[in-house]
Parts: C-alpha cells; sequence; structure tokens
C-alpha cells in the first residue's frame, strides 16, 4: 500500500510542473505573436518603391497620401514626442525643410507610438511647419521595415529609396539602400539630400 503522504506529495509536484509547462508554453506563444507583430515587412526588392499609403494629419484636418509627393524628392522622418534624439534632431530638419523647399524637397515627419495631442504639442513646441502624419497602426512603419526611432528615410522624385551602405548603420533595405537610423547629423542630412535631388534632376 502507497502511503497518502506521497500520493499528495506527487500530486503537488505534477500540478507544479504542469504550472511551470503552461507558463513556459504561453510565454513562448505571447513571445512568438509579438514577434510576429514587431517584425516589420520589408519593401519590395524588385522595386524599392515608396509604397501606396494615406494618413491622417495630426490636427486631423486632412490626409496625406503618396499620391501628394508624386515628382517631388521626399525626406520622410519618423518620430515619437517622448524620443529624446527626435527632440534633438527637430530643429535641424525644421532648418533644412525651409532651406530646400525651394528646390522641391518635400519633409514628411510620420509619428508612431505616440498620440496625436503629443505629437502636436511637441511640433508646435519646436515651430515645426512641414507636414505631419499620425501612423496609429504603423502601416507605413511596418511597410518600410522601421526598426527604431527617430529613423529619417530618402525618396528620390521617382519614388525610389536612396542611401549610403555605410558600416553600422541599421535597417538595410535593399542593395545599397538604406535609411538612416538614429538622430541625424546635419552633414549626413545635407549629403542624402543633395543625393536624392541628384537623381531627381
Amino acid at each position: 500500500m502507497i502511503p497518502s503522504g506521497y500520493v499528495d506529495a506527487r500530486r503537488k509536484r505534477t500540478s507544479s510542473l504542469t504550472k511551470v509547462a503552461v507558463a513556459v508554453a504561453a510565454m513562448l506563444l505571447i513571445a512568438s505573436i509579438a514577434y510576429g507583430v514587431t517584425q516589420p515587412a520589408r519593401i519590395d526588392p524588385a522595386s524599392r518603391s515608396l509604397p501606396e499609403f494615406t494618413l491622417t494629419t495630426l490636427d486631423g484636418e486632412r490626409t496625406i497620401s503618396r499620391a501628394d509627393f508624386a515628382g517631388r524628392p521626399l525626406v520622410i522622418n519618423f518620430w515619437a514626442s517622448w524620443c529624446i534624439p527626435c527632440r534633438d534632431e527637430a530643429p535641424l530638419l525644421e532648418r533644412k525643410w525651409r532651406e530646400y523647399r525651394d528646390e522641391g524637397v518635400v519633409f514628411l515627419g510620420v509619428v508612431v507610438k505616440d498620440t496625436p495631442k503629443d505629437a502636436l504639442a511637441f511640433a508646435r513646441s519646436h515651430d515645426l511647419t512641414y507636414p505631419m502624419v499620425w501612423d496609429p497602426d504603423q502601416t507605413l512603419a511596418k511597410a518600410l521595415g522601421l526598426v527604431g526611432l527617430p529613423q529619417t528615410f530618402f525618396v528620390d522624385a521617382s519614388g525610389r529609396f536612396k542611401g549610403d551602405a555605410t558600416e553600422g548603420r541599421a535597417g538595410a533595405l535593399a542593395g545599397d539602400d538604406i535609411p538612416t537610423l538614429g538622430a541625424i547629423e546635419e552633414d549626413e542630412l545635407e549629403r542624402q539630400i543633395a543625393r536624392i535631388l541628384e537623381t531627381s534632376s
């Protein structure tokens, strides 16, 4: 006859192991779901072109789509109001937008993981005047393969991405065309703008 204490102890051990197994399985499931959600879709290497999109401006008054930039070189900057490097580069982006807009260059700020209210307050506090849109579901962010904030993409007048394959820079798109990740320096911003202007002429 097996002592009842032994049976009870075995049941407790089995119950504990079952709970641990269920917890591990749940964590693996959550991790796999999170991975699938956060892994961005990559731009089609065959096209390397800006995909179609339609997003609402921060003030909610209108929408902006890819068609609005047809035939014009474009600088796309992803940011959020809580992002410290975004604060560092905001004055530079505004200054260069004002400097290059007469040459046909358009800047577009895309807000992710933020609220329109906070982002609009940020934009006003930094006197940002170039177009700003909100990407609540990260549709454009995922389509472009966004890997962090801030991140800047450069698109020529034909809608194709441009960039240099600089060692250590993240977010490779296809071949030598890559975005710039992190707060961008002035000389780098000017160099990339020169590239999209050159290929747009």
